[in-house]
């Protein structure tokens, strides 16, 4: 019965969560023309925060289904691991970062930087590691602390996001 209240609780989060991320979408795009930014893959710190908070989920869903009948079977492990898999692909494809002729934006998942932005006058340096097509940005917060903030981009946008950020900070490159 436990484990029943638990998955239709979190079912009901999940569904909440992608309808507040859509509506999020939908109003960031409606404030940025097509030709104003570049798509680009989620940060690997909030690729990695998903990954983890799935695998929080499955261990208290496994946990719950244990302890509230003590009927532990594969049953239980597939719906569990279907409704994990279910919300870490949901908020993987609507965690967004944006490049913008304002700045890098993020919009949608449920990071804490939820419409994390930062101008492109904040960058102190940037660096691009071609081996790893990670891009580095590095910016002080609003109490002067040093920061940095990674993404990784596909290979065909590459050129594309390197021309890009040159365009608006090409003297502070590391």
């Amino acid at each position: 019965m436990y484990a029943n209240i638990v998955t239709f609780s979190v079912i009901a989060i999940f569904i909440l969560n992608a309808v507040f991320d859509f509506y999020n979408y939908l109003k960031f795009q409606s404030n940025y023309s097509k030709e104003e930014y570049k798509v680009i893959q989620p940060p690997t710190f909030f690729l990695a925060f998903h990954y983890a908070s799935s695998i929080i989920l499955f261990i208290i869903f496994l946990t719950a289904s244990y302890y509230s009948d003590k009927n532990f079977n594969l049953f239980n492990i597939i719906e569990v691991f279907i409704i994990c898999l279910c919300y870490l692909l949901t908020f993987i494809i609507n965690s967004k970062l944006y490049l913008t002729k304002d700045g890098v934006m993020v919009n949608g998942g449920i990071h804490k930087n939820k419409g994390f932005k930062l101008p492109w006058n904040k960058i102190s340096s940037w660096e691009f590691k071609s081996s790893k097509g990670l891009f580095i940005l590095k910016y002080q917060n609003r109490l002067g602390k040093s920061k940095s903030f990674d993404f990784r981009v596909r290979d065909e946008l590459r050129d594309d996001i390197l021309s890009f950020i040159n365009k608006y900070i090409s003297h502070k490159k590391v």
